[in-house]
């Protein structure tokens, strides 16, 4: 079962959370404590090490499609 309750009844906004979601009590991951782990296992790389050890493949544009100084940045009032 599940409740949608709100999180601030001072505000009318849409932050709310369910009542499933309050009662979790699953561990967080401590991303501290796995990467200093992980740094003593490999040691310090360099960023030529790193980039041989993890490739990529992703498929980068070489420019902009659109003209990024013609953006509408908010209301001009």
């Amino acid at each position: 079962m599940s409740k949608t309750i709100p999180i601030d009844k001072t505000l009318n906004s849409a932050k709310t959370t369910t009542l499933a979601q309050s009662q979790n009590t699953t561990p967080t991951p401590n991303y501290p404590s796995a990467f200093a782990q992980a740094l003593k296992e490999i040691g310090q790389i360099s960023p030529l090490d790193f980039a041989q050890r993890y490739p990529h493949n992703a498929q980068y544009l070489p420019q902009l499609t659109w003209n990024p100084t013609t953006a509408q940045l908010g209301s001009a009032e």
